[in-house]
């Protein structure tokens, strides 16, 4: 089982924080290549809150994205971030409850993420028994689950991480639920209003899901199999790619790890935006 996690910022402008790439083979039939680098913000030194688990034994990756917490009043950002750890947590739960499943279903999918959300409850009740919406907010995270067998793909989604497959000519999307149909209704009334009102409420038209523990969640889950016979790659990855699969999505089809990554920040420094970035890559072998 392989866990990658960097808590350094990459700089294009300078070599001191070179981009790393975890390489490895991932069963029989492909290649697995991770990187994850955090966030370039200057304002506070926030921590990654990316996490990935990736099993090539049981052909399976977990990628999840802590969510941005509200920073205290002297304004500094948490330290250890719970977002961090309930990312952490939840790729390590998910990824050992598949490792011991002999079969995969949709069903099994179900009962596996379900387990994955119960343990992010468990650490709030612990840590946050009294939540206000604001700096003791309970912690979440977006996450996207996909597991190899055979020709086809399982997938589980909540939230803006997001899948893609190639093959030798385009790009197809696979999870893709962007959350930007909040974001504007998000500013308008607020961070800690939003986290009340919109976060896990199927019924708000702005609403949108996250493991935060709350058994409403899944039922904003996505869930898929997939016919990947002639896919010849497939990417996972945290929404701080988001903005790079929108603008050119054909960097995805043949790129090396590091020039999605290096191109990815570029694009960041050119919107005057950064986030967390975590990608997984299955090259299949010819």
């Amino acid at each position: 089982m392989i866990k990658i996690v960097s808590e350094r910022a990459y700089n294009p402008e300078n070599g001191h924080d070179p981009i790393h790439v975890s390489s490895h083979a991932f069963g029989r039939s492909w290649d697995a290549s991770i990187c994850s680098l955090r966030n370039s913000r200057e304002d506070c030194l926030k921590p990654n809150e990316d996490r990935v688990v990736v099993d090539p034994i049981r052909q399976s990756i977990v990628v999840a994205d802590g969510i941005t917490r509200s920073k205290p009043a002297d304004g500094s950002y948490p330290f250890v971030s719970p977002s961090a750890q309930v990312a952490a947590l939840f790729c390590e739960t998910v990824s050992d409850l598949l490792l011991n499943s002999p079969s995969i279903s949709e069903e099994i999918l179900r009962r596996t993420i379900a387990k994955g959300n119960q343990a992010i409850a468990q650490f709030n009740r612990e840590n946050f028994p009294n939540p206000n919406f604001a700096e003791s907010d309970i912690a979440g995270v977006a996450a996207i689950v996909g597991v190899v067998d055979g020709h086809r793909l399982w997938l589980a989604s909540i939230a803006d991480c997001f899948s893609l497959a190639t093959t030798p000519l385009c790009v197809e999307r696979l999870a893709w639920e962007k959350t930007s149909h909040a974001a504007d209704e998000y500013k308008r009334i607020g961070e800690q209003e939003a986290r009340r009102t919109l976060r896990n409420n199927p019924n708000s038209p702005f609403g949108y899901g996250a493991f935060t523990g709350e058994e409403v969640a899944l039922s904003f889950v996505q869930y898929q199999c997939l016919n990947i016979q002639y896919a010849r790659r497939l990417i996972f990855a945290t929404d701080g790619l988001l903005p790079l699969a929108d603008e050119m999505p054909t960097i995805f089809l043949n790129s090396l790890p590091q020039q999605v990554m290096t191109t990815a920040c570029d694009l960041e420094k050119r919107l005057g935006e950064t986030d967390d970035k975590t990608l997984v890559i299955l090259d299949r072998r010819a």
